[in-house]
């Protein structure tokens, strides 16, 4: 006897409600690259390995520069970035992240997921989202497609975020802010967890999300902001639902352009007058002839638009002349570390490199960054437009005197200087033309002593000075000029900004800090003058217009 037409219907019904709601049981790895582990509750962790099944109360931990992929048995599909902790519980479909960057995709019709990570739940359905918590606590959650609904413990509070939107939470979270939106084509260019990786199921539905922004910028829907992210620590301006960040790296990874695994990186090496530089033509890798011999590159990175180069140290004491096919390539330096040596010890000089103010490589961006030691520039001048020069665990001293220019004449420019540790200005000059910026950021700290920057009469967009978990100190020093546009100084995280015997110029001054200290040898002028602080000390300093003073944020 056939069944009912009820029967057929009600077991259709009940099939698709198993389907909704699908338990979560196992995950295997589908990808490790470098250090990843996985810990049984009361066992030993266990390196992880391809195909390996982890249950849920397993916890996944990975390593510097590491990266696994882990699908679940619906098809969930998680991956996680370097030092990432991470687990699961199949009640309610829940993932933890306890610390470092995961995406998760949960494919339709699978009732959704909730993601915990501090006192904040973030509730999904169907959806692919990145989710970042750094060191200090602050949480970033971000759409790439789908829907998030986000609420903090203890409070009825609700954030409903949609397609590109990114919610940036601090540490000592109150209230839940208002998203920002971000740009999705950057992400996907350039994210570890995406660039590079096996396609998402959800790629089309991402693509619409970029399809859409892009008719949004071309139609004048959005404003830009020229901000450049590598930790997220410095998205100061990144404010409203009406903002759209054309000029990130990468909104969700804290390498840039890391390398691929954790080896030691090739050869000391010294370029020095008469070095040759050929760049990759079509993916093919190309060669860096010296005095001291010839290193071919990594052929990995030239397929994303990079001649790249590792060594264990780098002492640059003339740029070489450039053979270069692709007007659109760009050369990437990664730095190493010898051996046994200190994470101190300086791995990337710039040694009495002398060039015109006008000189250009002839890239696309040049990247240089030491992995561990310091970057160090001594009696050099040249010119650092398009450059990302960053010191990923050290400092970087800029000792007396260098002149380092940033010319924006060609579709405006940018000098970008990162220090995971500190950074140090000393006796310097940094000259800003044709209107370009120039960014400086330091996880711990920065110190600018007797240095111009940007003080010449040019006119010059934006001066951006960040610390993130240290201090601010600036003394002697002029930065900005009348011509300036916007001068933002600000220490981050609950440090202390302090200026003496200086000169803060530009059309809109934006200082921020625990305490904002001046002394009566300090003057900013400026039309706008804003102050983020709990404490601010005048002490005497003139202030060409009256600021206005915010309560510090964070």
């Amino acid at each position: 006897m056939k069944p009912s037409f009820t029967r057929w219907a009600a077991c259709l019904l009940f099939a698709s409600l198993c389907t909704a709601h699908a338990q979560l049981r196992d995950a295997r790895f589908t990808e490790v690259e470098g250090t990843v582990q996985f810990q049984k509750p009361g066992r030993p962790a266990q390196a992880a390995r391809l195909n390996t099944t982890i249950q849920p109360a397993d916890l996944v931990r990975t390593g510097q520069r590491s990266l696994a992929e882990l699908e679940f048995n619906d098809k969930t599909l998680t991956r996680l970035g370097a030092n990432t902790v991470f687990s699961y519980n199949p009640e309610n479909r829940r993932f933890q992240v306890e610390q470092g960057t995961a995406l998760l995709q949960v494919p339709p019709k699978l009732g959704g997921a909730k993601i915990e990570s501090g006192a904040v739940t973030a509730a999904i359905t169907g959806t692919t989202v990145l989710v970042q918590r750094s060191a200090n606590g602050t949480m970033r959650l971000l759409v790439l497609e789908g829907r998030m609904n986000v609420t903090r413990a203890g409070s009825n509070q609700l954030r409903t975020l949609g397609p590109g939107q990114m919610l940036i939470l601090p540490p000592n979270l109150t209230s839940l802010p208002q998203p920002v939106t971000v740009n999705i084509a950057t992400i996907l260019g350039t994210s570890r967890l995406i660039r590079g990786r096996r396609t998402l199921p959800s790629e089309r539905d991402i693509e619409r999300v970029v399809e859409r922004q892009e008719r949004l910028l071309d139609n004048e829907g959005f404003q830009t902001v020229g901000v450049v992210i590598t930790t997220l620590d410095d998205l100061l301006g990144l404010t409203g639902t009406q903002t759209l960040n054309a000029a990130t790296f990468d909104a969700l990874t804290l390498e840039a352009f890391p390398p691929e695994n954790d080896e030691i990186l090739g050869p000391a090496a010294t370029i020095a007058q008469g070095s040759t530089l050929t760049l990759a033509a079509g993916g093919l890798p190309g060669t860096l002839t010296t005095p001291g011999g010839t290193y071919p590159s990594n052929s990995i990175s030239a397929t994303f638009g990079f001649t790249a180069f590792d060594f264990s140290d780098l002492t640059i004491s003339a740029f070489p002349t450039i053979t270069n096919p692709d007007p659109t390539a760009g050369v990437f330096f990664s730095v190493g570390l010898n051996t046994g040596r200190g994470p101190a010890e300086p791995s990337l000089i710039f040694q009495n490199l002398v060039a015109a103010p006008n000189f250009t490589l002839n890239v696309d961006f040049l990247a240089l960054v030491a992995e561990e030691g310091a970057v160090v520039f001594n009696n050099s001048s040249f010119n650092i437009t398009d450059a990302f020069i960053s010191a990923n665990a050290g400092d970087i001293l800029v000792n007396p005197g260098n002149t380092l220019y940033v010319d924006g004449a060609i579709g405006g420019g940018l000098g970008y200087l990162s220090a995971q540790r500190f950074l140090n200005i000393n006796d310097s000059d940094i000259e800003i033309l044709n209107n370009g910026d120039v960014q400086f950021q330091a996880g711990s700290g920065v110190t600018i002593a007797n240095s111009d920057i940007g003080a010449a009469f040019n006119p010059v967009n934006t001066i951006s000075i960040f610390g993130f978990n240290g201090p601010i100190n600036i003394s002697g020093s002029v930065i900005g000029n009348s011509l300036t546009n916007s001068v933002v100084i600000y220490a981050q995280g609950g440090n202390n900004l302090t200026i003496s015997n200086s000169s803060i110029v530009g059309n809109s001054i934006l200082l921020g800090g625990n305490i904002v200290t001046l002394d009566a040898s300090t003057a900013l002028l400026g039309t706008s003058i804003e102050i983020q602080t709990n404490n601010f000390q005048q002490n005497g300093a003139f202030l060409s217009t009256t600021p206005v003073i915010n309560p510090y944020i964070p």
